[in-house]
């Protein structure tokens, strides 16, 4: 009995350990993409899912490795706020923080789209204070990225599923080259048939709970082993990439490290 409790202590401190790691280390991965249709190399940095999470005061962590990086652009994928944030969230904190040193682009997650229509005047104040820190806001937009790349920015909706005929209505015809930025990754399928080069989403935090050479084992959706929890994904011939995320929310993370996503454009012929 008394080597058993010892066991369990020790398997509950261990646990406790990794858990803590998990949500307090951030990562930096590195990707090379082929895109289709460019003439040369970008870097973009992948951002996703910061909810409530700092890294260090008014994010200065965060921005010292972006400006390390120095990335042609920063595009984020949603949920960089919680539904109830207004404009000192740690997103706009960032954004400020870099002072207009890259262009960053925001599509909206499920978080953005709770907080428009739970808040309205808080998401207004929220988007205002983004705006007036350089953040071009995609809400089912879209604009040319370095005047070359036409950067599609869906806005995640629980009640809508975006397959391929609702984003012809929203976009029309994907031009070329082209990003998506999709926040849930669930329905990497529809937005591959639809056309787009590169699809950039988040959502699945990693799977919150990944097991080694199994991968992620929950959603945010309560869906269990989700299809694409993380990293690089060929779906269809298009590319897509899912981001574990920059912060955590329900569920917090284990074995699943924050990351910021470093992702190298590449044309087809270097």
């Amino acid at each position: 009995m008394k080597l058993f409790l010892i066991t369990l202590i020790v398997f509950i401190a261990a646990a406790l350990l990794i858990y803590i790691i998990s949500c307090r280390t951030l990562t930096v991965s590195r990707t090379v993409v082929i895109l289709p249709g460019i003439d040369r190399e970008y870097t973009v940095v992948h951002l996703a899912d910061m909810h409530k999470k700092y890294w260090g005061d008014d994010n200065s962590r965060l921005c010292s490795i972006i400006d390390e990086i120095a990335p042609d652009a920063i595009l984020c994928t949603g949920d960089m706020t919680d539904t109830v944030d207004t404009g000192s969230s740690p997103f706009a904190a960032m954004v400020k923080n870099l002072s207009g040193r890259f262009p960053v682009y925001l599509s909206l997650g499920n978080h953005e789209a709770r907080l428009k229509t739970g808040y309205p005047f808080g998401a207004k104040s929220y988007f205002d204070e983004l705006r007036r820190s350089g953040v071009v806001i995609l809400d089912n937009e879209s604009a040319k990225l370095f005047g070359r790349i036409r950067l599609y920015g869906y806005s995640f909706d629980y009640e809508t599923k975006p397959d391929k005929t609702l984003l012809d209505r929203i976009f029309g015809e994907p031009e070329q080259p082209s990003i998506l930025m999709a926040h849930d990754p669930g329905y990497a399928e529809e937005y591959a048939e639809w056309g787009c080069g590169l699809i950039l989403s988040g959502h699945i935090h990693g799977g919150a709970i990944r097991i080694p050479f199994v991968g992620g084992v929950l959603s945010p959706d309560k869906k269990l082993f989700p299809k694409y929890d993380s990293g690089l994904y060929d779906v269809k011939g298009k590319k897509l990439y899912v981001s574990r995320g920059v912060g955590y929310y329900f569920p917090d993370r284990f074995l699943s490290f924050p990351e910021l996503s470093v992702i190298k454009l590449m044309p087809e012929n270097p």
